[in-house]
């Protein structure tokens, strides 16, 4: 027969075991994560895109347009940080134009050199 105090080492190294397996787990899906965080600049908002978890573009002003300009919306900023994150990870050029800000309706054509025609 088994004595209690086995069974109480036995159920202890299986919990302990465990936790360390869930443990690593969490971290493999912690470390996984991507995602887009907005921040505040001086006058308006930029935006940082994390890959599984390090940063990997931290942007402060709009892209593709003439001159210094900051994203006027957290909305906008997290917007155009999606854009890059999702061609990020499909493995396509990240790169964002004046086509793409007119699209997701964060610049508008007067901030561009686009002639309508």
């Amino acid at each position: 027969m088994i004595s209690s105090r086995t069974i109480r080492w036995v159920g202890a190294a299986v919990l302990l075991i465990g936790l360390t397996v869930s443990g690593f787990m969490y971290a493999d899906i912690w470390s996984s994560r991507s995602y887009v965080k907005p921040f505040a600049t001086g006058d308006g908002w930029g935006y940082c895109v994390y890959y599984h978890n390090e940063l990997l573009i931290r942007q402060s002003v709009v892209p593709a347009v003439q001159g210094v300009m900051e994203f006027p919306s957290r909305k906008k900023a997290r917007r155009t940080g999606l854009l890059v994150l999702q061609r990020f990870q499909k493995g396509l050029d990240p790169t964002v134009t004046q086509e793409d800000l007119l699209r997701l309706r964060v610049i508008k054509p007067e901030h561009t050199g686009i002639k309508k025609g």
